[in-house]
C-alpha cells in the first residue's frame, strides 16, 4: 500500500492495531472535521484501508508504520537540534575562546 507522509502521520496519531476500530475512528474524524481538505484526507484513508484482504496484513503493517514514523520523528528532532546548535549566540566572543 502506497501512502504519503500525511496519511502516515494520521495513522500514527489516530490508528490502532485493530483495523475496524481505526476505520471507524477515521470516519468519525472525517465527520467532525470542519476543514474540507482534512475531511477528504481522513475519508480517503478510511476507504483505502477497506481494500480487499487488508485485514490479513494490517496489524503487521501498523506496527511497521509505528517504527518507521518513530524513526522519522527522531530524525526530524536531530535535524532541528543541529540547526539550533549552529546558530551563533549574540554577544559571545568566539575568537577569545578559540585557543
Amino acid at each position: 500500500m502506497n501512502m504519503n507522509i500525511n496519511e502516515k502521520k494520521v495513522l500514527y496519531a489516530f490508528g490502532c492495531p485493530v483495523l475496524k476500530a481505526t476505520v471507524e475512528r477515521l470516519r468519525m474524524l472525517a465527520a467532525l472535521t470542519p476543514d474540507p481538505a482534512t475531511k477528504k484526507l481522513f475519508y480517503t484513508l478510511a476507504i483505502k484501508l477497506l481494500a480487499d484482504r487488508t485485514d490479513e496484513w494490517y496489524r503487521c503493517f501498523f506496527y511497521n508504520l509505528r517504527m518507521e514514523m518513530e524513526g522519522y520523528f527522531n530524525a526530524q528532532l536531530i535535524m532541528n537540534l543541529a540547526e539550533v546548535s549552529t546558530i551563533e549566540v549574540e554577544g559571545y566572543d568566539y575568537e577569545a575562546n578559540e585557543e
